[in-house]
């Protein structure tokens, strides 16, 4: 690991405005560090409609885009501004964080998706990483993606509260150098198109969930779901077939 990824993807030998500047807006200049200064200290934490205009009018000068339709609720935090895109009609409650650390490949999200309270998105500091939602997600309340590679979601797909989807893992071959030392790897999550995700579902780095399948609250996800399939315990096995019913 070297010392860049040590500080998260930002040059530590770098003046500690432009440190600020590549964790915050990334590219997207002065004026969306100013319009984001703006949103953290004033726009963030104001109620009703003039809280929900003011956040309307900033994020586009924040994201150098401006979707239709967009709700955001008060205290819903960015970080990477300019590696973060937000489709059309997409509603994202109190408390939630986006999360795109430099070198990543970005956070992406489609329309008319539903990010519930507490949710976090977050990229590792790594090359290639991502998070991408199609149409029509719905993730609920405290739920947690944490991408060292790719988290790839696809349209109509719902996802339970207090879910946890990891896309890497920590190395720990060598016994005589601590773990936190040795990095991360990642291989990525692929979840398709109609898939209904559970309550508390922990789902690992290398899996891919076909669509159409049904995983049971609690379960641990640790291998592939075929098509149509219902899964729960932990680890995660075969409880019936969609098909089949």
């Amino acid at each position: 690991m070297d010392e860049t990824d040590r500080h998260f993807g930002v040059d530590p030998k770098a003046p500690a405005l432009r440190q600020y500047l590549a964790r915050v807006v990334g590219n997207a200049g002065i004026g969306a560090l100013v319009c984001y200064e703006l949103w953290s200290l004033v726009f963030a934490d104001l109620s009703g409609a003039m809280g929900y205009l003011l956040r309307q009018v900033c994020i586009g000068l924040i994201l150098k885009h401006k979707p239709k339709g967009l709700v955001i609720s008060k205290n819903v935090t960015f970080r990477g501004c300019d590696r973060i895109r937000l489709g059309n009609f997409l509603r994202i409650d109190f408390g939630s964080s986006l999360d795109c650390f430099p070198s990543a490949a970005g956070i992406s999200i489609g329309d008319e998706t539903l990010l519930e309270r507490n949710v976090v998105l977050s990229t590792g500091p790594v090359p290639g990483a991502m998070i991408k939602l199609g149409n029509r997600v719905s993730v609920g309340n405290g739920t947690v993606m944490v991408a060292h590679a790719s988290i790839e979601i696809g349209n109509a797909v719902m996802i339970g509260p207090l879910c946890y989807i990891t896309a890497g893992t920590h190395i720990f071959d060598l016994s005589n150098t601590a773990m936190l030392d040795q990095g991360i790897r990642g291989q990525g999550v692929r979840i398709e198109d109609d898939v209904w995700i559970g309550a508390g579902v922990v789902i690992l780095d290398k899996v891919t969930i076909h669509k159409g399948s049904i995983i049971g609250a609690g379960a641990v996800v640790t291998r592939d779901v075929p098509a149509g399939a219902i899964v729960g315990g932990v680890p995660a096995r075969l409880i019936n077939h969609r098909t089949a019913q």
